[in-house]
């Protein structure tokens, strides 16, 4: 992936309803260091955490805003950091690197 490759990522810049503070943004692409992938995203769930993190309810620690939610992603590994290699390609299903990132086109993820 090129260093100024650009995705569309759902990102909270205020906490709220979904439907009032979630904007679709062209955003970086971050490439994957030791230790983890970066994921083709191709589905999501919403579930009660991600809720939260675009509310502003009960998290334990609060991503500086603005920020993509999504703890879970499902899709393809796109890239991988160095070591991580035999992971490109890979369907998976995998938890976001910091609990959040997820509701983008690509999400960095740890390589376990």
């Amino acid at each position: 992936m090129d260093d100024d490759a650009i995705m569309r990522a759902w990102r909270t810049h205020e906490y709220g309803r979904p439907t009032d503070v979630l904007k679709l943004d062209t955003v970086p692409i971050h490439a994957p260091d030791a230790g983890e992938v970066c994921v083709k995203v191709h589905a999501i769930p919403f579930n009660l955490n991600d809720l939260e993190r675009i509310t502003g309810g009960n998290m334990m620690v609060r991503p500086e805003l603005p920020y993509s939610p999504g703890i879970e992603v499902m899709g393809t590994v796109a890239t991988t950091g160095a070591g991580d290699e035999a992971w490109r390609g890979r369907r998976v299903v995998a938890t976001t690197d910091g609990a959040h990132g997820g509701f983008a086109e690509y999400a960095i993820c740890p390589a376990v």
